[in-house]
């Protein structure tokens, strides 16, 4: 118990030194705030940065509603809004020690203390994002469920927690809905076949307001996940040879390269092909991965566990999901790190013990550093120079335009946060004159062209070079130049709409 508490005790310090107030500058959070500040309003859960607001439909509600209940008595402070994933990540690594405690793996502390002090749970934990409610809420409910499974009686209240969990999961994330999967099938396993059918029932029963209430408004995720390309509103679907691409491509760069990214972050982040690292970067992960997986088949003969279910049915969706990264796979890294040593101790036996420690050593030393060169630099500025000129942009729109323009953008939430403009974002569509359509049917006065994804051009990422700047091409007599952020490439254009 003293353990845990000490490292409970080192990321509180770590977190708090970390904490600043400002928002992430990928976008995610200031869309969380603004849907809080809806409800707040009394707008509803609405997207109200749109030039025509609509039901909001692809965030699930709880983690606005709990932003919402701060914002009551302290306005949109946040830092204090801050504190949910905060504690949420400090309450989930002690959720974690009481789950794996009762496990048989003897290194459960090693891989619980180098999940609480990565840099990746740093992140989460201090930005306004559901990643860390998400998976507290999903761990409770596995442990919940743990504790049901040990009692003799059909039904009790540790059923009813694991249950009420779930559902925390699933409305604080949509991902949240594997934890669910993960319980009907241990329960399944464990041939408790009327409580599975009993919970199974209760848990439609309450999703199903958020699915019907989403397909009412024309908005089914389903849909924009099974395009052939995500990013491209005018992609095709699928189709069954995209499914087969899209999980082989998924399962390489997971295993060929996510596993260094995460086991190391963030030295392996920008390891891009033509870096000279490269190669050891692939080397790593897939030495990683062997090591995982041989962990998880050792596992297998001691019988499953709910959580053995938990990870299966997760690797099934991130090989599944359109989008790879480390992001997506951290709420399963306590993990990864728990069936990597259970790995390397099988592998090597008593030899194995001293590599646990060597490795230890490292990944602590790796991730106490990355934390302090966190630390020093949000408290300097928490943006990379793409977003400050992002931002520079933004800010210039504010001090120059009537408080009713519309901003066409890569990011028009983090645009609407920061300059109380409404904000869209360009379609991703690569024929221009839909895209022309659009600023005139929507009454865009500026556009921004931006430069966040430069880095990952030969990757696609740069979105306005592939969306924005064919239009501003095809159309040149539409659009006037009428601000440059120093020699960056961002810029601001003002709509010449008595040309359109």
């Amino acid at each position: 118990m003293k353990k845990i508490i000490i490292i409970i005790f080192a990321m509180a310090v770590i977190y708090g030194l970390s904490l600043h107030p400002y928002i992430d500058g990928g976008g995610d959070d200031a869309g969380y705030i603004i849907l809080a500040r809806s409800i707040v309003s009394g707008q509803g859960y609405t997207n109200i940065e749109f030039p025509q607001p609509t039901p909001h439909a692809l965030y699930p509600p709880f983690f606005p509603l709990m932003l919402s209940a701060l914002m009551v008595f302290f306005g949109e402070n946040v830092l204090i809004l801050k504190l949910i994933p905060l504690f949420s990540s400090l309450a989930c690594v002690y959720v974690l020690w009481l789950i794996f405690k009762e496990d048989a793996n003897k290194n459960y502390f090693w891989a619980i203390g180098l999940f609480a002090l990565s840099p990746l749970t740093l992140i989460f934990g201090t930005e306004v994002l559901t990643e860390a409610p998400c998976i507290l809420a999903s761990y409770l409910a596995l442990f919940f469920l743990i504790q049901y499974d040990k009692q003799r009686s059909l039904m009790n209240r540790y059923l009813f927690f694991s249950l009420l969990m779930m559902l925390a999961a699933f409305y604080i994330r949509t991902a949240g809905i594997v934890v669910f999967g993960a319980g009907f099938l241990f329960l399944l396993y464990r041939r408790r076949i009327k409580i599975t059918l009993f919970i199974s029932s209760v848990y439609a029963v309450c999703i199903l307001p958020w699915i019907i209430r989403n397909i009412s408004v024309g908005s089914i995720y389903a849909k924009v996940i099974l395009r052939s390309d995500v990013m491209q509103a005018d992609a095709g679907s699928l189709g069954i040879s995209g499914l087969i691409q899209r999980v082989s491509h998924n399962l390489i760069v997971y295993s060929g390269k996510l596993m260094a990214e995460i086991f190391f972050y963030p030295y392996f982040d920008d390891v891009t092909k033509l870096h000279k690292f490269f190669v050891i970067k692939i080397i790593l992960s897939v030495i990683l991965s062997l090591l995982i997986f041989y962990g998880c088949l050792c596992r297998l003969k001691k019988g499953l566990r709910v959580i053995d279910f938990y990870f299966g049915l997760l690797i099934v969706m991130l090989i599944l999901y359109p989008f790879s990264s480390t992001r997506h796979i951290w709420s399963i890294f306590p993990l990864l790190l728990l069936f990597f040593f259970e790995g390397i101790e099988r592998a090597l036996k008593t030899r194995g013990r001293v590599l646990i420690c060597i490795l230890v050593g490292i990944f602590l030393s790796a991730s106490l550093y990355a934390d302090i060169k966190h630390i020093h630099k949000v408290q300097i500025n928490p943006y990379s120079a793409e977003e400050q000129d992002y931002l520079a942009a933004v800010e210039w729109v504010k001090e120059n335009s009537p408080s009713e323009s519309i901003i066409m953008c890569r990011k028009p939430r983090i645009a609407f946060f920061y300059s109380n403009r409404r904000a869209m974002f360009y379609p991703s569509t690569l024929d221009t004159k839909k895209t022309l359509k659009t600023v005139k049917d929507d009454g865009v006065d500026y556009v921004i062209f931006d430069t966040l994804g430069i880095k990952d051009a030969a990757f696609g990422m740069w979105k306005a070079d592939k969306f924005l700047k064919p239009l501003l091409r095809d159309y040149p007599e539409h659009f006037s130049l009428i601000h440059s952020i120093d020699d960056s490439g961002t810029a601001v254009y003002k709509v010449k709409k008595d040309q359109l």
